[in-house]
């Protein structure tokens, strides 16, 4: 999506948002959501040299979210608390609460066992993170990123 607004029209449901700010250490990129620092992939770290220390919205779509851990990536969780289950036959939403008080959604298989309360660790699939600027229209900075590499 070109900016937040269309991320946030699309789907069902809609793409989650967190307000968060990008931060480096070392070699490594990060953004900072209330509590949890997730580990950005190196590859995104020139696209985000121009937004240290400044907010962005992160955003990811509720089926690239998981209860387990994703294959070969680490440093990419969000902490939460269940707030309600909706079973939706061949999948649960699993609706949630950061500990910045941030409601989201993860979509999940059926097979998923959890109760309302529990505090949960969710896992984000970076290869499908998307990170805009401020504001319902604040462009998406990845795809600024990736046209740059197209052009050579």
């Amino acid at each position: 999506p070109v900016n937040r607004f269309v991320a946030g029209f699309l789907g069902s449901p809609a793409m989650n948002f967190f307000d968060g700010m990008i931060q480096f250490k070392g070699d490594n990129v990060y953004c900072v959501i209330g509590n949890d620092i997730i580990l950005l992939h190196p590859r995104i770290k020139t696209a985000l040299s121009a937004y240290r220390d400044k907010q962005i919205v992160f955003g990811i779509r509720p089926e690239h979210l998981s209860t387990r851990p994703i294959d070969g990536q680490s440093g990419n969780t969000i902490s939460c608390t269940v707030e309600m289950t909706e079973f939706l036959g061949d999948r649960i939403d699993l609706c949630l609460k950061n500990g910045q008080g941030d409601n989201f959604i993860a979509r999940m298989d059926t097979g998923v066992n959890i109760n309302m309360d529990q505090p949960l660790t969710i896992y984000i699939d970076l290869d499908k993170i998307h990170i805009f600027e401020p504001g319902e229209m604040g462009k998406n900075i990845g795809l600024d990123f990736i046209e740059h590499f197209k052009k050579g």
